[in-house]
């Protein structure tokens, strides 16, 4: 088995350097990558039984490596001794080491202001930057820089200014072709590819209401598998630091937690794991089906172990990590969809979304605003703008959160081909809400109910175009909202009649790139 790379076009310049373990021999061309890289991907064996699975995977873990533009295996049948044999030329074309790209982008985004309780419609541009450096390390390493400016108009500010929003973003990651520490998997021919990833980030937001700073880091592992990927996160940090800007926000938050909590200063030192399976590459027939589980996402827990251990000190009742009471708590999300094609022109998808998040220890009222679930939306409820119902039947004059702990959801939606696979149509339903895990005292009939919770389901119904140029999707969806859990029980169903005036009074307009789910 003989791998070379070839990074010159005239051959002639190559300084053919070659390397050989006893199985592989590397005719490395000037072109600096580990020998050992390609002893994990390559799982072709000399003296090995010919299997064509073996070839298939070993063109995808090297494909995969996404520091080469072009992988040729070559094979040499030879007779040996009245037995038959292969010699392997494995060509290697790398990818341009360096690239950087800039993308101007529009924005728009649907939003339930914090303040004034209305929805709007926001837009706004923004800049991409991006820098990537394949194999900067020579174990076929990809680092990528990522830099997104972006400007937006959100609502009416003070000063009149009409881009009065902005937010700068930088985000790193090293991208390794291994699961680092645990090199058992590497050689593995169950796995297509492994990777383990180290990234960060630092966001920078400013608007009429409050400045925010998050730094965000980690690592995780990806195992992937031809039906399945797995994904765990041993670390898991995030800081936010907020402060408000708006004196009337400032106002409302001292009476309100959940503000409180939004606004606080918050720090979650996590895990997680868990995969995602589908077989629509496999299946035959007419029907296929994706599934997301978010098994278990824990925080917090390990640290207050610690702090317990080691007898700390509480810091009015908490414990805290340089002057900050983090975070402790349990999540669990599950994600399944159901495909099936009827025929050519028609398809019929369905979606059940669960979700649970239970706070204790070090923070038992409450799970952080950023682990929290909402519903509404171009992707959820359709028939409300996101963030503007819930939980349960909660409703008052002045809510300004619309937050759970507990997520339930069931979406529905036939597509159907109207002309030439470019013009699509679709009729569609959702159902759902989110809740409070706990009883509020504040908040009555927000909390989960196993007697009740059928009763506060919102329900939506709607049609949709689409616009499908096979790269891209755009989608346009006019749902109606005919079932609302924040109005009293013997009011929720909201369909008074089907005049003109009612459906315009009523629809909700969502535009989004690609399908809901």
């Amino acid at each position: 088995i003989e791998i070379e790379p070839n990074n010159r076009q005239d051959r002639g310049l190559l300084i053919r350097d070659s390397l050989s373990d006893g199985r592989l021999v590397y005719k490395r061309n000037q072109f600096k990558l580990n020998p050992e890289i390609l002893n994990s991907n390559i799982l072709l064996l000399p003296g090995q039984e010919f299997r064509q699975q073996t070839l298939n995977r070993t063109y995808g873990r090297l494909s995969d490596l996404g520091i080469f533009r072009f992988v040729n295996i070559q094979s040499k049948p030879f007779e040996k001794n009245d037995s038959n044999f292969i010699n392997f030329n494995i060509r290697l074309i790398p990818s341009v080491k360096y690239s950087l790209t800039f993308e101007p982008q529009a924005t728009l985004s649907d939003q339930n202001n914090t303040l004034t309780g209305q929805d709007m419609r926001n837009y706004g541009i923004a800049f991409v930057t991006q820098f990537t450096n394949r194999n900067i390390f020579s174990n076929a390493e990809i680092l990528s820089l990522n830099f997104r400016s972006a400007i937006e108009a959100q609502g009416q500010s003070k000063d009149n200014v009409f881009f009065n929003s902005t937010e700068q973003k930088l985000t790193a990651s090293i991208i390794m072709p291994r699961t680092l520490l645990f090199s058992s998997f590497d050689r593995n021919e169950k796995y297509y590819s492994n990777k383990t990833i180290f990234s960060a980030s630092a966001i920078y937001e400013i608007n009429i209401d409050y400045e925010r700073q998050v730094f965000i880091t980690g690592y995780n592992y990806q195992l992937n598998k031809k039906l399945a990927t797995f994904y765990f996160w041993p670390l898991e940090l995030s800081f936010i630091r907020s402060q408000i800007r708006s004196s009337e926000l400032l106002r409302q938050s001292e009476s309100d937690i959940f503000l409180q909590n939004l606004f606080n200063n918050n720090l979650i030192v996590g895990s997680r794991f868990g995969f995602i399976y589908s077989n629509k590459s496999i299946a035959k027939g007419k029907s296929f089906y994706y599934l997301k589980w978010d098994v278990l996402e824990l925080a917090g827990t390990p640290i207050t172990g610690i702090n317990a251990l080691t007898n700390q000190n509480k810091t009015d009742g908490y414990y805290t990590v340089f002057g900050v009471r983090y975070s402790e708590f349990a999540k669990s999300t599950i994600d399944f969809r159901y495909n099936t094609k009827l025929d050519v022109n028609n398809f019929t998808v369905f979606r059940i979304y669960a979700g649970y998040a239970l706070p204790f220890g070090n923070t038992p009222e409450f799970v952080p605003f950023e682990k929290r679930y909402f519903v509404g939306g171009a992707n959820d409820l359709r028939g409300w703008r996101p963030r503007s119902i819930g939980p349960g039947a909660y409703n008052s004059a002045n809510q300004l959160d619309y937050s759970g702990e507990v997520k339930l959801e069931f979406n529905a939606e036939y597509r159907f081909n109207v002309y030439h696979n470019w013009l699509e149509g679709a009729v569609f339903t959702d159902v759902g809400n989110v809740w409070n895990a706990k009883p509020i005292a504040t908040r009555w009939n927000s909390e989960f109910q196993l007697n009740r919770f059928y009763k506060e389901l919102a329900f939506d119904a709607g049609l949709g175009i689409r616009l499908n140029f096979e790269i891209f999707l755009i989608r346009f969806d006019f749902a109606l909202p005919l079932h609302d859990p924040s109005f009293v029980l013997e009011e929720r169903w909201r369909v008074k009649d089907f005049s003109s005036s009612w459906l315009i009074d009523n629809f909700n307009f969502n535009f989004g790139i690609g399908y809901p789910f």
